[in-house]
């Protein structure tokens, strides 16, 4: 069966609710397959993608948690009080599902 539509596979694999996807290799097309996985076998709303390399060289060791926390904190935020899908760059489109968020670290 696809696992695009068995309902049991999808729950099997994302019941802990982490995936942990590792390639050695860059540019190997891991965010890619995941985003994927995320807006058609999980059906979210929106997937947002966070680099911990570019975070740690930001904002330190030290603030790279506080700046992680941040900004899921408003990402989360802005999904319930706007209630619709949330696109980077597009602004918000309403649904008629309540908002799902993936993110990816």
């Amino acid at each position: 069966p696809s696992l695009f539509t068995d309902v049991d596979a999808r729950s099997n694999l994302f019941r802990d609710g982490a995936l942990t996807v590792h390639n050695a290799f860059e540019a190997s097309g891991k965010t890619m397959l995941v985003q994927t996985v995320a807006r058609h076998v999980l059906g979210c709303s929106a997937v947002h993608t966070f680099n911990a390399t570019t975070l740690f060289a930001k904002y330190g060791a030290n603030g790279a948690d506080a700046a992680l926390e941040s900004l899921l904190h408003s990402i989360v935020l802005s999904a319930a009080v706007r209630g619709g899908r949330i696109v980077p760059g597009k602004g918000q489109v309403q649904t008629s599902s309540p908002p799902s968020i993936c993110i990816i670290l």
